[in-house]
């Protein structure tokens, strides 16, 4: 079954997907295409009450200063889904290979002691290792899979 743009917008995708996600710095009213259908990031807001943004650290040149501020930006959105992800270098990826240097295990926890801490205070629930719900905005496809469930496999991955 496809999911076009239309059915974003008029809701019918709603027992499919319960959340959209956006990956920063894409924070401004952006035009996509789903399906061949233009439809603007601000169409896609209006549709949906469950944001889910993305994140990753441990990135080349980031600082835990860095970090902070941008978990306080996010936040300032008030997002009802957070997903934050630690780069993780894989053999033969380029930052392998040119000598970029991860956090070590005390920063790793660290920075994810900071998400922790800083989402359970606005009422986050972290339900997986690497993904913070307000309540009841679980994301419905990372529980399917969790649940060992049917899913559909939708987008170019």
């Amino acid at each position: 079954m496809a999911i076009t743009g239309a059915d974003i917008i008029d809701g019918s995708a709603s027992n499919f997907l319960n959340n959209i996600g956006i990956n920063p710095p894409i924070i401004a009213p952006t035009i996509i295409f789903i399906n061949n259908d233009t439809v603007t990031t601000n169409t896609i807001f209006i549709s949906f009450i469950n944001i889910n943004i993305d994140l990753m650290y441990n990135l080349p040149h980031q600082t835990f200063e860095d970090w902070k501020e941008t978990l306080d930006k996010i936040i300032e959105l008030n997002p009802e889904h957070i997903s934050a992800y630690s780069l993780i270098l894989e053999e033969g990826t380029i930052l392998k290979y040119q000598n970029y240097q991860p956090l070590d295990d005390e920063q790793e926890y660290q920075w994810n002691l900071l998400i922790d801490e800083k989402l359970q205070e606005l009422g986050f629930d972290k339900y997986e290792i690497s993904n913070y719900a307000k309540k009841g905005y679980e994301s419905k496809h990372n529980l399917v899979y969790w649940r060992f469930e049917n899913y559909y496999g939708i987008g170019l991955g």
